[in-house]
Order: structure tokens, then C-alpha cells, then sequence
């Protein structure tokens, strides 16, 4: 680790925005500091938005900001005091650049551009690829600073890491609600301003939202969540698939199971595909009917009506639509 440090402080040192500045490894006494940065950053946005719990921030802190997760510390020279904290990671082949977070006073005055162009000096010298994840998306944390989010179940309870429920929102960009239609409101914006979206979204280990459907699509076969998004995705990489819909219809042993409509570019049959998706999916994912269309119905945005086909699902009822 410390000839890893050496090498960025070297790659700093012709930058006059780092001048003064050293580098150090992070330590567990460290944490009542990288707390701070954290609230410091955070809190006013935070609490405007839904409001700061600090036991909540201080569990959360704990699992995603801890010295363990490869912190670097910026210290202030020559009376040493430290001013912020840089994320990174390193694979053979990779940089990763986490986050910059730096105390309110040294915020602006570019040394994160700093580390960011030293970061990728290093990175070329050494051959090595540069992943900004600082740029590229937001952990869950950078999120509540422009909107409160959570992911709940059925019961409005917040769901686990890696498990999916919808995604709700809350925040001063969020509606107020319907003009005159106080009982649609309620449909859709709980009592303490949460907005359903209606989409059906998970948490990774890192804090990053993934969106997986849509709450009025997703299906249970046989007590497993469906969800026709990611089973069109593995559709669309069988060769002769150029298209696809999946839907949810009734199963009297299962509740239901899956039926696709698709489009293809060669002669083959519901069942070839059927077939496919055995050996590429898990099997609760795998449409037990699969009806090959000219085209799917779309409407002006070019979104697939899938109320159409549901229509025509219903209307073949006790027919093999394969």
C-alpha cells in the first residue's frame, strides 16, 4: 500500500491545486473523520429532502465509507491536518476511482481534477485501464442528495440488498399530487409524500440502483418473482430473435408462467426457442408458450402494448398458441 501511495503522491506533486498536500493510508481510528466528511457533504440536502437520521447515517456510514474500503486520506502539510479522502481500488488491470469527499473549506479548489488526471497519467504509464466510478454512476448515498429514494415490498417495508420491490421516491422535485383527483393521489403518494413509480428496481452490494421492471408486468411462477424485462433481454440473445414481448397468463399449477411474443429473422418454432431458453435460463423464467409475430403492437413512442397482448393471450385460451 505504501508504494501504491507513493506512486499517486507522485503523480500529484507537479499539481499546484495539491501543493502542500500529502497522501497517507486510512486507519480504523480514522472513522469519527470520514464520518464527518460524510455529513458535512450530505446533511443539508438530506434533511430538507426526508430527514437526517444520524443513527441510520452512522449504521449506512459503517457498511460503505469504513477505512477498509481503500481510503486514502489528503493531509494538509506542514502542520498536518487531514481534509479529505479518496476511494480507490486497484485490479491488474484497472484503476478504480470510487469517490473524492474533501472538507468544506478545500471543496472547489480542484484537487479532485487533480487526482483524477494524476489517477490517469499513472494509469497510462503503467498500462493500465481507468474506471471513474466517481463520474459514472451514483451509490445510494449520492442519490439522497438530489432525491430520496428507497426500494420497498409489498408491505412498504424497505427490502434487503440484492432484492427487488418498487422504487419510491420523495423529495422537492417530487408532485404534490393529482389536480382534483385526491383518490388517484392516494394511489400513488403515501401520506408522508412517497411516490410510487412503479418500477421495480434492487440494490447491489455498492449502493447502485439497478431498475429490473415494471411493478404491473412482473408475474410469480411457482412463488418466484418474474419480470418479462429480464426474460426479453435473454430472448434477444437467441440469433434468430430480432424482437420480443413476455407477459404473465394463469397457470392452474404454477398461478402463472410466462408466454413471448417474438419476431424472427429465420424459420424457427415456438418450440426451438422454448427449447433454448431451457439451457439459458432459470427454469421458473422460461415462457411455456411462445408465439412467433410478424410484428409487435407499438404505440406512437414506440413502446409495446402489452394490454393488446394480453388481449390476444385471453382470446386463446385453451389453444396452443405456439
Amino acid at each position: 500500500m505504501a508504494r501504491w501511495i507513493e506512486k499517486l503522491a507522485a503523480a500529484l506533486a507537479a499539481a499546484e491545486a495539491f501543493r502542500a498536500c500529502a497522501l497517507r493510508a486510512a486507519r480504523g481510528s480514522d472513522e469519527p473523520f470520514l464520518f464527518d466528511l460524510h455529513r458535512s457533504a450530505m446533511r443539508d440536502y438530506v434533511d430538507a429532502v426526508w430527514g437526517w437520521d444520524e443513527n441510520w447515517q452512522r449504521n449506512h456510514f459503517a457498511a460503505t465509507y469504513a477505512p477498509r474500503r481503500h481510503a486514502l486520506i489528503v493531509r494538509l502539510e506542514p502542520a498536518p491536518h487531514d481534509i479529505g479522502r479518496i476511494s480507490l481500488t486497484r485490479h491488474w488491470r484497472k484503476f478504480f476511482l470510487r469517490d473524492i469527499e474533501l472538507v468544506a473549506a478545500e471543496r472547489n479548489r480542484g484537487i479532485g481534477t487533480a487526482v483524477i488526471r494524476a489517477l490517469l497519467a499513472l494509469a497510462q504509464a503503467e498500462g493500465r485501464g481507468v474506471e471513474l466510478l466517481v463520474l459514472k454512476h451514483n451509490p445510494a448515498q449520492r442519490l439522497y442528495a438530489r432525491l430520496g429514494f428507497r426500494i420497498v415490498g409489498d408491505d412498504g417495508n424497505d427490502v434487503g440488498t440484492g432484492q427487488s420491490g418498487e422504487v419510491v421516491l420523495r423529495g422537492g422535485s417530487i408532485m404534490a399530487g393529482y389536480l382534483d383527483d385526491p383518490e388517484e393521489t392516494r394511489q400513488v403518494l403515501s401520506a408522508e409524500g412517497w411516490l410510487r413509480t412503479g418500477d421495480l428496481g434492487e440494490l447491489d452490494e455498492a449502493g447502485r440502483l439497478r431498475i429490473v421492471g415494471r411493478v404491473k408486468d412482473m408475474f410469480i411462477v411457482g412463488g418466484f418473482n418474474a419480470y418479462p424485462a429480464e426474460i426479453e433481454n435473454a430472448l434477444l440473445r437467441h440469433p434468430a430473435v430480432q424482437q420480443a414481448a413476455v407477459i404473465g397468463i394463469p397457470d392452474h399449477r404454477l398461478g402463472d408462467v410466462g408466454m413471448a411474443f417474438v419476431v424472427v429473422s429465420d424459420d424457427v418454432s415456438g418450440d426451438d426457442i422454448i427449447e433454448w431458453s431451457r439451457n439459458e435460463m432459470a427454469n421458473y423464467k422460461v415462457p411455456r408458450v411462445v408465439e412467433i409475430v410478424g410484428a409487435l403492437p407499438l404505440n406512437a413512442t414506440g413502446k409495446v402494448l402489452k394490454d393488446v397482448l394480453r388481449d390476444q393471450a385471453a382470446g386463446r385460451s385453451g389453444r396452443d398458441a405456439r
